[in-house]
């Protein structure tokens, strides 16, 4: 007599086991795009470093020739699918060769620029403008306040980072202001660029004791070198395909952002 045996039980999985393994995919499936959208950002900027620095070169080649900066960008300076670049022409006074006092004087008057021409200002809900940042002021050598509805103090050295990591930090105080944060934003972010387009750098080392006098000691003023003439200065940008940019000017020193 033949016997059929079944099984005592099943194997599988569960649907508990099943959600684990999903989840674990999900989870591995995130980390690779991660490590991928990384792996391409490092080879875009590489890219975009390799050619300003290209450029540079073909800008000081022709500047050797002419005496004078190209106005428009050289034929040898090509764009390619990932990367578009663009001289931008600058009507703002350039400063070659200043020191370290001079550095932080150009960088107190840039920020006096900017309140001047308005861009401390705001429209709040009543359609009035609000003056949210008023003034810049130094009082010694290791530091420069900006003044306004809320005053910062900014201490020597200020990195190349300084501003932009401030403007990110401004809340976004909305209601009767709606544009308060994005003008403070716009204003942080410009005397950045400013400084490095008119011929300072980072990181400012110090600025100035307004005390200082002979006999005082000190740290005295210092007015700032003849602004250059047209064609002594450029910059160059490139743009991504996300929009991620960088520019070079004489310097040679290459920035994350546009001219």
């Amino acid at each position: 007599m033949n016997r059929r045996w079944a099984p005592s039980s099943y194997s599988g999985f569960t649907i508990v086991e099943l959600l684990i393994v999903i989840v674990v995919i999900g989870i591995l499936a995130a980390i690779v795009i991660v490590a991928f959208n990384g792996i391409q950002r490092q080879a875009t900027e590489s890219a975009a470093k390799t050619s300003l620095q290209g450029a540079g070169k073909v800008m000081e080649i022709a500047k050797t020739s002419t005496g004078s900066y190209p106005t428009a960008l050289p034929a040898s300076i090509r764009s390619s699918d990932q990367l578009t670049l663009s001289l931008v022409a600058s009507t703002l006074p350039y400063y070659p060769g200043v020191n370290p006092v001079q550095n932080g004087v150009l960088l107190s008057e840039i920020c006096q620029d900017l309140v001047d021409e308005g861009l401390g200002n705001g429209l709040n809900g009543g359609n009035a403008t609000d003056e949210y940042i008023t003034g810049c002021g130094n009082w010694n050598a290791g530091s420069m306040q900006v003044t306004g509805w809320t005053s910062r103090t900014f201490s020597t050295p200020i990195s190349a980072s300084a501003f932009a990591d401030y403007a990110a930090s401004i809340p976004n105080y909305g209601g009767y202001h709606p544009n308060r944060q994005s003008v403070e934003r716009n204003f942080y972010l410009q005397l950045q660029s400013r400084l490095v387009a008119q011929g300072g750098s980072f990181p400012v080392t110090t600025f100035w004791d307004y005390w200082a006098a002979p006999g005082n000691g000190g740290i005295p003023v210092q007015n700032l070198p003849t602004a250059a003439p047209s064609g002594s200065t450029y910059c160059i940008q490139a743009v991504a395909r996300d929009n991620s940019t960088w520019s070079v000017r004489p310097s040679g020193v290459i920035t994350s952002g546009a001219c």
